[in-house]
């Protein structure tokens, strides 16, 4: 799994957007739909844990889970 940051969500709130650690493609996208249960612990910050696959010129995870609970900011 590679370690990652949540930078943004999208104005919707449907998207979130995560700088990966230590991967050729360093912007992976995580939707709302595939992760209904965790969606509401991220926040802005938050570190993660992800799988991702290619979909067109991004990257969409397919396996999201946090890291820590406190943000990469600090508790």
């Amino acid at each position: 799994m590679i370690e990652g940051v949540v930078l943004f969500f999208s104005p919707c709130g449907r998207m979130a957007h995560i700088w990966c650690v230590l991967n050729e493609v360093p912007l992976c996208l995580a939707y709302r739909e595939d992760f209904p249960k965790l969606w509401r612990k991220l926040q802005i910050g938050s570190r993660v844990q992800l799988r991702s696959k290619p979909v067109g010129n991004l990257m969409r995870a397919c396996e999201l889970r946090l890291f820590a609970m406190e943000t990469a900011e600090g508790p």
